[in-house]
């Protein structure tokens, strides 16, 4: 019973890293996109 529950836990905290891993690969993403956007919108305005 306690080495089932063990499994349990350490699946979970496994997921969380897991999940807490992917979400700042992705945030980290979003933000070099929005600033390659920011960059691009700057060059068009100046541009005009």
């Amino acid at each position: 019973m306690i080495t089932g529950l063990w499994i349990v836990v350490s699946v979970l905290m496994f997921l969380l890293g897991y999940l807490a891993g992917v979400r700042l690969v992705l945030k980290s993403t979003f933000n070099l996109v929005l600033k390659e956007l920011q960059d691009i919108t700057d060059a068009l305005e100046g541009s005009e």
